[in-house]
């Protein structure tokens, strides 16, 4: 998906969502956690579905043997994180109108919390309990969960944080609010882009330094995330064919790499440190181009 596809996708997302705020008795400080929630459960459900049939086959693999696991253990080794029949996007959405949907939501939420304890108290679950407070709100879940299964289902994962972000500011300007830190703090944002857009192990490994606090090792995920996603999509491309064999073409991987790393990595990586990593990391980026790989992490296509 190219930046024009992705605005107009983030545009028609927005434009459906408000709309039907509009015809309702809710505030946007009030609506816009629930409706991030469920994008946040489509983007999860896209990504599960890439690994589902993996994990399914492992499953019945094991299942009778001495290594025999239960499906959800499978699910986070492959996947970082399971889904419950009860918390996939077409249950919700095939619900029938008779049910309570914010409670069918809420409950699918806490399931994924439950076999994910990072997430503890983080999704929002008794938010929707909000659009029961009125007839006209009432229905106001399940016409969300129809617009937002337009998101395509091969969108890619690390676009998630993109729309998430442009809903934060959207919100805010609709609430007279200068960010979107009003509604949901950036930390949660985080956890939750985490979740479903795993980060590339061999970038984090060689950003980490010893003794990393909590706080500092996040920062240096992020670090990793934002590299790989500039470098993946920054037009023109940075990684051009055969760039490692041109001085200029390195040298602009280098200070793209320099640029995006000073930005990111925490304080605590002083003058020394932060020139060793980046050399480190073009190294290796040189590396892996001779072996015939586009970017770190991740095989050529031809």
């Amino acid at each position: 998906m190219n930046k024009e596809q992705l605005k107009q996708l983030e545009a028609d997302l927005w434009r459906s969502a408000d709309t039907l705020r509009a015809n309702s008795d809710l505030k946007a400080s009030e609506y816009s956690t629930p409706v991030l929630g469920l994008i946040f459960l489509k983007f999860a459900d896209n990504i599960y579905t890439k690994h589902e049939a993996a994990i399914t086959a492992e499953y019945l693999e094991l299942k009778g043997s001495r290594r025999e696991k239960d499906i959800h253990e499978i699910a986070i080794e492959k996947c970082g994180f399971y889904l419950p029949s009860e918390s996939r996007y077409d249950y919700l959405l095939n619900l029938s109108d008779d049910q309570d949907i914010s409670a069918a939501i809420k409950k699918a939420m806490q399931l994924i919390e439950d076999f994910k304890p990072e997430l503890a108290d983080i999704l929002p679950k008794n938010e929707y309990a909000r659009f029961n407070s009125s007839e006209d709100s009432r229905g106001i879940p399940r016409h969300l969960l129809r617009n937002f299964s337009n998101i395509p289902s091969d969108t890619e994962a690390d676009l998630f944080g993109q729309i998430y972000e442009y809903f934060l500011a959207e919100f805010a300007m609709a609430e007279g609010q200068g960010g979107g830190e009003f509604f949901t703090p950036r930390s949660v944002v985080r956890l939750m882009v985490e979740m479903i857009e795993p980060i590339r192990g061999e970038i984090f490994d060689l950003l980490k330094k010893p003794k990393l606090t909590k706080t500092e090792e996040q920062r240096v995920k992020l670090a990793a995330k934002a590299l790989l996603r500039l470098l993946k999509s920054e037009p023109p491309p940075v990684l051009i064919q055969n760039w490692h064999m041109d001085v200029r073409s390195t040298k602009r991987v280098r200070r793209v790499v320099e640029e995006i790393l000073d930005k990111e990595l925490p304080e605590s990586y002083d003058t020394a440190l932060f020139r060793e990593k980046c050399d480190h990391l073009l190294d290796s980026m040189v590396e892996y181009a001779h072996q015939g790989r586009k970017w770190l992490g991740e095989p050529t296509t031809n």
